[in-house]
């Protein structure tokens, strides 16, 4: 199974975004069954990508944090909503924003801490929808 990625479109500074860095993900108009598996093998990085494209637009980290900490949290005795809140920055930070970068669905600006989707997000809308329907 293969999902066609749309067209490339110019974001609001009028460039084309970038290609992904990937070698599963390239300039090829396609992505494997596999890579889909993997990107979206996390829950974590699943509800990432809903916001993203709920919000259509750039997001600060600490909104997303914020958002990711809050849809995890279970009031226990053990993890202070603190504490997730720092869990998942740190997870976000080394691993779920650079995969998602290299797979060209973002651009991780850690200087100004946003995340910009780009246009092959649009790729995974379909499947993420289905996924809340099963």
């Amino acid at each position: 199974m293969t999902f066609r990625v749309p067209t490339k479109t110019a974001n609001s500074s009028g460039r084309g975004t970038t290609a992904a860095t990937h070698p599963g993900a390239g300039n090829r108009d396609t992505l494997a069954r596999t890579e889909v598996t993997r990107v979206l093998s996390s829950d974590r990085r699943r509800t990432l990508l809903e916001h993203l494209l709920d919000a259509g637009t750039a997001l600060d980290v600490h909104t997303l944090i914020g958002w990711l900490a809050d849809d995890e949290h279970g009031p226990t005795v053990e993890t202070t909503i603190h504490q997730l809140r720092q869990r998942v920055h740190v997870s976000l930070r080394r691993t779920h924003l650079p995969l998602l970068e290299e797979y060209g669905l973002l651009v991780y600006n850690q200087t100004e801490e946003l995340v910009v989707p780009t246009w092959r997000l649009e790729l995974y809308e379909s499947v993420l929808e289905s996924d809340d329907r099963s």
